[in-house]
Order: structure tokens, then sequence, then C-alpha cells
């Protein structure tokens, strides 16, 4: 997802949070070593930021029109431009809906 963001084609709206990252090392399944060009005292922030989220490279491609998430809702119909119809998802681990 880092490399992704940051890459010369990426079409992140905020690509500059990622301006100074110099690699990225995977360490395990579930870490990533981060090597910055420079101190940034930000990173951490910037890290916490809606565009940074991480993206699974199975949906990063129909993730603009199919996003995939975690919450009550999914979508069921999205008119681009008009309006976007929710209903609930049944997968939903949190409290009832």
């Amino acid at each position: 997802s880092l490399d992704r963001a940051r890459a010369d084609n990426s079409v992140n709206a905020q690509k500059g949070l990622f301006a100074q990252i110099d690699k990225v090392d995977v360490v395990d399944p579930a870490t990533v070593k981060v090597t910055l060009k420079n101190p940034q005292g930000s990173f951490l922030y910037n890290m916490g930021w809606g565009d940074a989220v991480m993206v699974s490279p199975k949906s990063a491609d129909t993730n603009k029109e199919k996003p995939v998430g975690t919450g009550p809702f999914k979508f069921q119909n999205w008119a681009k431009g008009s309006s976007i119809t929710l209903v609930k998802s049944d997968n939903y681990w949190g409290a009832p809906v």
C-alpha cells in the first residue's frame, strides 16, 4: 500500500504524505520497516491520516468503484454524482444496527 501510494503513477490525493519514505521492507506478515529519507516528526501522524489506509492488493484496482470496509453498512447502489444507497451488512461485527 505504501509503495503504491507513493509511486510515480499514484493517484492518491495525499501523495505528499509519503514523500519522505525512502523504502519499505516487509519484516513479517504483520510488520513493515519504513526508512525515511530525512527525519520527519509528522510521520506517525501522516500514517494515521485517512489516505494512508492499508489496502489489500486484491481490492486495490476496484476500490474506487467497490470500496471494501468493515462498518455496519455496505453499498447497494451508487449513482455517481447523484446518490449512494447503503444497506445493513449482515457481517457487521459490532453492536446490532
